[in-house]
């Protein structure tokens, strides 16, 4: 019985890695696309003037 509690928390653990892993994936995904669009608005803005 120990040994499936024990297995429960590790997989808890593990999913919870898992899912920070995948949350800062995310984000880093976002800020490369912002940053992509502002770089769009600056050379935009650049090319008017």
């Amino acid at each position: 019985m120990l040994d499936q509690q024990k297995k429960k928390r590790q997989n808890a653990l593990l999913r919870r890695l898992c899912e920070a892993k995948n949350q800062r994936k995310q984000i880093k995904k976002t800020v490369e696309s912002q940053k992509s669009v502002e770089d769009e608005d600056i050379i935009r803005l650049v090319a008017e003037r």
